[in-house]
């Protein structure tokens, strides 16, 4: 389950009950933060991002005939949420949010870093970055992280590369 918060700035805790068809959930306390960069992973694993062309990234079993790996030097689009307040305020409620983020996140792939040509807010909750992969990353499932404002995405995220 995915829970877009408000924009306004929360801190500390904050209580958490689900409803479905009138059944409600344990109440759960959260820890809030304004800004908790990660990026969305197909499986847990794969990020999800595309091509420049709109077809989907990954190895070619996780979604076949959809999905494709990235090439060295390609430049693919990735997306994520929390990476905070972008040059637009967000307005809570709005149906269309964009904004540029201040500083381009550090992205690195397969431990080397790539470069970042845009990173921003397209829709609520969800950020877009254009990424060009390292050159020098080998094949295979390459490790993947975006480092933000002192704080890094989620360990495991993967990018394929072929």
């Amino acid at each position: 389950m995915n829970i877009l918060t408000p924009p306004e700035a929360l801190s500390g805790s904050v209580q958490v009950q689900i409803s479905v068809d009138g059944a409600l959930s344990n109440s759960m306390t959260v820890p809030v933060a304004s800004i908790a960069p990660s990026l969305f992973a197909f499986d847990g694993v794969h990020v999800v991002g595309t091509h420049l062309d709109g077809t989907d990234l990954g190895p070619t079993n996780l979604y076949p005939g959809l999905t494709t790996p990235a090439k060295a030097g390609e430049t693919v689009i990735l997306y994520g949420n929390g990476f905070g307040p972008t040059s637009v305020a967000v307005v809570s409620g709005s149906e269309t949010q964009s904004g540029n983020l201040p500083s381009f996140p550090v992205v690195t792939i397969g431990g080397a870093p790539a470069i970042v040509g845009f990173a921003g807010l397209i829709s609520p909750g969800l950020y877009q970055f254009n990424v060009t992969v390292p050159s020098s990353v080998a094949s295979g499932d390459a490790a993947l992280t975006a480092t933000f404002d002192g704080q890094q995405t989620q360990a495991g995220v993967k990018l394929t590369i072929q």
